[in-house]
């Protein structure tokens, strides 16, 4: 049994090595790029756009998503991350409720992600905030 014509090398049933093909007769056809295959390319990230096959056989960098673009910079303690001008993925932290408040991110009582030292990204904690009583941001730490 031989892999169906087509496949990428390393998908499930075929035998090829690299970016060939397999050509659907038991052997491997070198260099069959197509410009919509994805590739790697340097970083990777929230903010980069995904790499493609230039056709050739090289990768193009694609570059970035636009700047202000909603992302994910993967700390809980973070709000609104969006992407910046390298391609940086980054969000607003604060070390207070009142902060958070007067910021737009209180949108009622409840346990909210604070980090008090800016330089120590290991210091952030959930708080509960009431963000209600006598105009709220209130921070109550045990």
């Amino acid at each position: 049994d031989f892999a169906p014509g087509g496949l990428l090398c390393g998908e499930e049933g075929s035998d090829c090595s690299g970016q060939d093909t397999c050509d659907g007769i038991g052997t491997c056809q070198p260099n069959h790029w197509s410009d919509e295959l994805p590739c790697q390319v340097g970083e990777t990230g929230p903010c980069f756009l995904l790499d493609h096959c230039d056709g050739a056989g090289a990768c193009a960098d694609a570059g970035f998503l636009e700047v202000g673009t909603e992302c994910d910079d993967g700390a809980n303690f973070t709000y609104e991350d969006t992407c910046g001008e390298a391609g940086g993925c980054s969000g607003q932290a604060f070390s207070n409720c009142l902060d958070l408040l007067a910021a737009g991110f209180g949108d009622g009582d409840g346990l909210y992600w604070l980090l008090p030292d800016a330089e120590a990204p290991g210091s952030a904690f959930e708080a509960w905030c009431n963000m209600t009583v006598l105009g709220g941001g209130w921070t109550l730490v045990a």
